[in-house]
């Protein structure tokens, strides 16, 4: 379904005051963007949507990385036996397909739905759709809204927008950063957002399960493409072995670009259901989101994944070969 597109924030903050109930949404699992961006949503909901009721729902629950963030304790869990609210308008967040969202359409059949998103794989689903391929997070599309709006920024909503920012932009060091990016940060901390705060809370904050994980990745790492490509698997035993979570993965990909001569990096982690979730980052030349498109994924230039269906080992057997001849032919 392609609905009718929004070109700016204006436009969608003359949406969301026409909205009387909304539901904010993102895919799981949450990341530092979507958790942001929903926090900031629900603190400047009485002035986007004046007299609306807010309501953010997800299939999971926040990651523990992110319960520092003041309002996270609303981001509730939609389960399958809960009465939902009611809402006319979905804000489905930070996400290029329709399908990611099986658990929440049918929930609200009468609610329209605002696809709100930066990547430029995204299906341009919904009944309205605002998709900025040019803005480094979601983040900076919410912090336009607000100021569209004439929003005022809270401490607990500049908070949230720095946390997608930062953490979308891995700390304002990927080519996507912008100019604006790093003028929307400078808005943010002077409206109270600390970046001391988060830098502690994601980054010197680890679980000894994520640090076994980094020892992991080094000891079982690969390589491919002449030195170009690294990779590494990661079982439900070996996440056992570890004492670790799959939150304790989190920027784990990346960890081999650190490596001198890597520039595309992948990760392969088996899910519960037999299945095996895909992470890819590229420093450089390669273009992941296209990889990854070849298997129902997508995402970013430099950073991109996919679900897909095959077990772990059957898997690497069918991705590894075809990244490693994709990567040496990008050279």
């Amino acid at each position: 379904m392609h609905g009718e597109p929004l070109e700016s924030a204006a436009q969608v903050a003359a949406l969301l005051r026409r909205a009387r109930s909304i539901v904010v949404s993102s895919q799981s699992p949450l990341d530092g963007d979507s958790v942001g961006c929903e926090v900031a949503l629900l603190e400047l909901g009485p002035e986007l949507a004046p007299g609306a009721r807010w309501h953010a729902l997800n299939e999971s629950a926040v990651p523990a990385l992110y319960t520092f963030l003041d309002g996270t304790d609303r981001l509730a869990v939609l389960t399958p036996d809960a009465a939902p609210p009611e809402a006319d308008l979905l804000i489905l967040l930070d996400c290029g397909a329709l399908d990611r969202f099986a658990f929440l359409p049918g929930r609200f059949p009468s609610a329209r739905i605002l696809n709100l998103d930066h990547h430029a794989s995204n299906t341009r689903f919904g009944d309205f759709h605002w998709v900025a391929p040019d803005h480094a997070s979601t983040g900076e599309q919410v912090f336009e809204i607000a100021r569209a709006a004439g929003a005022g920024l809270t401490p607990a909503a500049a908070r949230g927008l720095y946390l997608a920012l930062a953490f979308d932009t891995g700390r304002f060091a990927y080519s996507s950063t912008r100019p604006e990016t790093l003028r929307y940060a400078a808005d943010l901390v002077e409206a109270g957002a600390r970046p001391e705060d988060l830098f502690r809370a994601l980054w010197r904050n680890r679980t000894e399960g994520a640090l076994r994980m980094m020892a992991f990745a080094v000891q079982h790492l690969n390589r491919g493409a002449a030195g170009r490509l690294a990779w590494f698997a990661v079982s439900a035993a070996d996440l056992a072995a570890a004492g670790a979570t799959p939150e304790d993965l989190e920027d784990l990909v990346n960890l081999p670009l650190t490596l001198a001569g890597v520039e595309v990096s992948l990760l392969l982690r088996e899910l519960t259901d037999g299945r095996t979730k895909v992470s890819l980052r590229s420093d450089r030349c390669f273009d992941v989101a296209a990889f990854a498109a070849r298997f129902g994924g997508g995402g970013h230039v430099r950073a991109a994944g996919a679900v897909v269906d095959l077990a772990l080992q059957a898997a690497a057997t069918a991705l590894v070969p075809e990244l490693d001849t994709a990567v040496r032919r990008a050279s």
